[in-house]
């Protein structure tokens, strides 16, 4: 069963971005350019680390995802449905009912379809960027495609993160400068219902 989000991130300097865009555009079929907000969750489940998101583009598709392993882990289990983006806050509040810290963040993100089914995200939030490739795979295909993975940073010069400790740099680095992190969700409730309202109000 495909099931396994294999993705690696890679953060893009200031001064390459524009040069690994244009080398992204060339690299397959542009999907989409969407702005996308979640709301994330962070618990613990069974001993494994989980994140539970709801989110929402400006084409009004949205999702509740969840997400089993380690958070700077490259092969996660990941399950998403579809809902109706009328019932986002409903499901904020019931999950925000769980006692549970998390995040919220806003992303525009560029994705390239290439080969192999691998999918190329050009990821921006305020003044920082950085590159997901990802490909939904069975846990026997993993190294397969971490492989493919790797040679795609290694083509467009990007230092791939590998470990914890980098990942830790890069969410920090968001969490400090661009998202709004909580311990309780009810504290931030108004942010939030502020944020969405540019996500829904012009939907037909």
């Amino acid at each position: 069963m495909k099931n396994i989000e294999l993705e690696l991130r890679a953060p893009i300097p200031k001064k390459d971005f524009a040069r690994v865009k244009n080398l992204v555009v060339k690299m397959g079929k542009t999907k989409d350019e969407q702005e996308r907000l979640s709301l994330i969750f962070f618990g613990t489940m069974n001993g494994s680390k989980i994140d539970l998101r709801i989110r929402i583009d400006k084409k009004h598709k949205a999702q509740i995802v969840l997400k089993k392993g380690e958070f700077h882990a490259h092969n996660r289990i990941e399950k998403e449905i579809l809902i109706e983006p009328k019932t986002f806050m409903p499901f904020a509040e019931m999950f925000g009912s769980l006692g549970l810290s998390g995040k919220i963040m806003e992303r525009t993100t560029l994705r390239v379809q290439h080969k192999d089914k691998i999918e190329i995200a050009l990821v921006s939030s305020g003044g920082i960027s950085y590159l997901e490739v990802e490909r939904i795979c069975t846990k026997e295909q993993v190294e397969i495609y971490k492989k493919k993975l790797l040679e795609i940073l290694n083509f467009l010069s990007l230092k791939p993160i590998l470990n914890k400790r980098d990942f830790d740099i890069l969410c920090n680095t968001l969490s400090t400068e661009t998202d709004t992190t909580f311990n309780e969700f009810n504290s931030v409730k108004n942010v939030l219902q502020k944020k969405i309202a540019k996500y829904i109000k012009t939907q037909k």
